[in-house]
């Protein structure tokens, strides 16, 4: 006979209950369990039970387990009572059940009798009960131990989130909550994307055991963050990609995004019906990741998920895309939508108010744009959601939609620029200009818009631009040579307006 040592008073059903026993253990009668222990006992022989104490967990090694016929199991039981033993433990009784007669005597004498499972290391069943029966910093150890095995599995298998948090208050023998922490509790944060998704709480002891049960906790958090990660990608995946097929729509050449309309379709992607067009343009994007480009990206992405998430929750089909460092929402409507610009721009402001809730210190323009049919009228309200976005910058009121509807003269530039035959027209028309380069052809549109919106008044021209009134007509001069253009043609005057008003916008 083995005696292990002894430790204080310790309830049985405490013992049997503890994580790592109750999986290696099962029960077969409890009446025991309300009964004290205080010690273990590892027996080779049953004969042993006579030598056993009144406060022992019986362990009956294989060798002893295997000599019990029925009937020498009824005797062991009996033997158990007669020493007043609180619990009789057997190794490798396979899913046999108790002889009806050593039921009914371990009901009476109230002995509780357990089954080993099969290949269960007894050293490590004996340490497990060990640690229980001394209380405190021990069993808590041993319990955190079950518990940290527990989740690393769940994190292997993307256990059920709420099963894990079942599983773990019951290994820890406290209960874990899913919700932000109370006065007097202790808590670990889930954050996800920078962030915050939710939050774990148990009560406080206020003593050494809060140090571990902390480490449990931020464990929990872990797992947890990890599978809100996976499952949030899993779901954008399929987002993600219609995102960059819609991206390519509004980025392409009028021919290319027709060839892509096939694709488009077989994906989702809204370019048929009534499509409508939000634009989100960020200030600060840089400044709030120090400059970091992949956190930029990152946030730029957590924004555009959030931002579709309440634009979804608020009615109508939406879809997202990022261009650049721009969001943009399109709403797509089978037929025509009665009230458009009522409706998008009540959508819009809850979309601002939800992100400048999570992103308090976020800048963002917004652009509001008209709806129209087909893959030409989601390019041109994402255009018209452009120059809102523009003229929100330039009225230097960010924070709040900016309807294009009201927009005025821009708003039909815009229009007619969307139309095929005008791009072409203006891009052959301004061709020449284009190749001199971005910084100077901004300087000849700019120019040549000053001079043509003063066409009586060259002095306010290069009171506009800033220049002497000589030098602003020389440069005119020279720039309708470059064009192939008359001066004093009023047609070639305003063909060549109503270019640079669009180049302009």
């Amino acid at each position: 006979m083995l005696n292990a040592a002894t430790f204080a008073m310790t309830q049985l059903r405490a013992v049997l209950e503890a994580p790592q026993i109750a999986r290696s253990t099962r029960v077969l009668c409890a009446a025991g369990h309300d009964r004290e222990v205080r010690r273990v006992v590892l027996l080779e022989d049953a004969h042993g039970l006579a030598g056993a104490s009144s406060d022992s967990i019986v362990i009956l090694t294989t060798a002893a387990s295997r000599d019990l016929a029925r009937y020498g199991l009824v005797m062991t039981v009996r033997r158990a009572a007669t020493r007043n033993i609180p619990a009789l433990c057997l190794t490798d009784f396979g899913e046999q059940s108790l002889p009806s007669t050593a039921q009914d005597l371990a009901v009476h004498y109230r002995i509780s009798v357990v089954a080993i499972a099969p290949g269960v290391d007894l050293a490590l069943l004996i340490t497990a009960a060990h640690d229980e029966m001394v209380g405190e910093v021990g069993r808590l150890l041993a319990r955190a131990g079950a518990v940290s095995e527990t989740l690393d599995r769940a994190d292997a298998q993307e256990s059920p989130l709420s099963d894990v948090l079942a599983t773990v208050s019951e290994e820890l023998g406290v209960p874990i909550a899913a919700r932000p922490p109370d006065d007097g509790e202790l808590g670990a944060q889930v954050m996800v994307d920078g962030t915050d998704e939710a939050w774990f709480a148990l009560p406080a002891t206020h003593s050494k055991d809060d140090v571990i049960t902390s480490l449990v906790l931020n464990r929990l958090a872990q797992v947890a963050e990890h599978q809100m990660i996976a499952a949030r990608r899993a779901s954008e995946r399929p987002i993600l990609s219609r995102a960059a097929v819609l991206a390519e729509l509004l980025l392409t050449d009028a021919d290319n995004a027709e060839r892509l309309v096939p694709r488009a379709r077989r994906m989702g992607v809204p370019i048929d019906g009534w499509l409508t067009a939000i634009r989100l343009e960020f200030e600060n994007l840089a400044r709030l990741t120090r400059g970091d480009e992949v956190l930029s990206h990152e946030l730029l992405l957590t924004v555009a998920a959030r931002a579709l998430d309440t634009a979804s929750r608020h009615g109508g089909s939406w879809h997202r895309a990022t261009v650049g460092s721009a969001v943009i929402l399109v709403r797509a409507d089978r037929t025509e939508p009665k009230s458009p610009v009522g409706e998008v721009t009540e959508i819009a402001r809850k979309v601002i108010a939800d992100i400048k809730a999570k992103f308090p210190d976020l800048v963002l323009y917004c652009g509001l744009g008209g709806s129209y049919q087909g893959i030409s009228g989601l390019r041109t309200s994402a255009a018209e959601a452009g120059a809102g976005c523009t003229a929100a910058r330039a009225a230097k009121q960010p924070d709040r939609p900016f309807a294009y509807f009201g927009l005025g003269f821009r708003r039909m530039l815009l229009q007619f620029y969307a139309l095929e035959g005008s791009r072409a027209m203006i891009d052959h028309l301004l061709e020449s200009i284009d190749r001199l380069g971005p910084r100077k052809s901004r300087e000849a549109i700019r120019t040549l818009e000053a001079y043509l919106n003063h066409p009586h008044s060259p002095g306010h021209a290069a009171s506009e631009l800033g220049l002497h009134r000589n030098t602003v007509a020389y440069r005119v001069r020279r720039l309708f040579e470059f064009l192939d253009l008359d001066p004093e043609d009023p047609e070639h005057r305003l063909m060549l307006q109503l270019a640079c008003r669009v180049r302009s916008l």
